[in-house]
């Protein structure tokens, strides 16, 4: 016997029916995770090198039980030293990253620790900032052993993820005593809200799918929940100690440093007409950003403290 015709044509419409709601659902929710996986990967980045610069260094490794491993790192001491910075790397970069602004405050007087990513040293996820805290307590702890360091003049920096590491890691630790954050997210969760609600406008539950995706990605990936990318809220915890946010005009993170630099008096921001993400040396001038950061440690960590 024949199957009934129309019994088989909505057989066939109701399998399309059903493919097409999969792909309308999976499509974003895919589009998330590979959004995440690819900010996250573990892949270890390109590090600076102090001896292109004609400075002098130690190579030195880390005692890091954070990673249950070590972190390689550079040390470059200033005699005298006025303090001493941490650089934190940026994601997944490696030790030296940003050696153009360290540099300069090297030049200004203080020692410097530039770290390797948790990536570079042990293979880890990129967390986009939140894990690699526990990276910037193991450099501080290994300061604290170090005769050539005064502890309570010690200052982070930090660029992109990095600058939000810096802010996480003084609102946490109260060794650090003073930050400099550039270019990173205040509330990165909220960031991406805004910047895929244009998807909902355009397809209903389309960017909330996105957003979906990408908090499960981050939460299978990390181990940890994508809400804790949210530096702000260190920034009360880090009072009375000073923080200056240094942002281009010209990116995408700069309502949110204002944002965090309405939350306190002890916390500066400057704007570099004219930058984006991560030029500002190149926008500001070398002398210009040099004057601005060492006015910056010198009153809060060196000699005009």
């Amino acid at each position: 016997m024949n199957p009934n015709p129309q019994i088989r044509v909505k057989f066939v419409i109701r399998g399309a029916v059903i493919a097409v709601v999969l792909v309308f659902l999976l499509l974003p929710i895919g589009a998330g995770v590979v959004f995440i996986t690819g900010l996250t990967a573990p892949i270890c980045g390109a590090s600076g090198d102090p001896s292109a610069y004609g400075l002098d260094f130690e190579t030195i490794r880390i005692p890091a039980p954070s990673l249950n491993g070590e972190l390689r790192a550079y040390y470059i001491p200033a005699e005298p030293a006025k303090g001493t910075i941490i650089g934190v790397p940026t994601g997944s970069a490696g030790r030296g990253d940003w050696l153009h602004e360290l540099r300069l405050f090297h030049a200004a007087g203080y020692n410097i620790l530039a770290v390797e990513s948790r990536t570079c040293a042990a293979g880890r996820i990129n967390s986009l900032g939140y894990l690699e805290v526990e990276q910037v307590g193991d450099a501080l702890a290994y300061l604290l052993t170090r005769a050539d360091v005064d502890t309570e003049r010690i200052g982070i920096h930090g660029f992109s993820a990095g600058g939000s590491t810096a802010l996480m890691a003084a609102g946490r630790y109260p060794e650090i005593n003073a930050v400099i954050a550039q270019g990173g997210y205040h509330d990165f969760w909220a960031e991406v809200a805004e910047n895929t609600a244009v998807f909902d406008q355009r397809i209903p539950f389309m960017g909330a799918l996105f957003r979906f995706g990408a908090q499960i990605g981050y939460q299978v990936t990390t181990g940890t929940d994508v809400s804790n990318l949210a530096p702000y809220r260190a920034i009360p915890n880090i009072a009375p100690r000073s923080v200056l946010l240094i942002y281009g005009t010209s990116e995408p993170g700069l309502a949110g440093a204002e944002a965090m630099a309405a939350l306190g008096e002890h916390v500066e921001l400057w704007r570099i007409e004219g930058a984006g993400h991560g030029n500002y040396v190149t926008v500001a001038g070398e002398a210009e950003y040099a004057r601005v950061t060492a006015a910056f440690w010198d009153r809060t960590i060196g000699a005009g403290r």
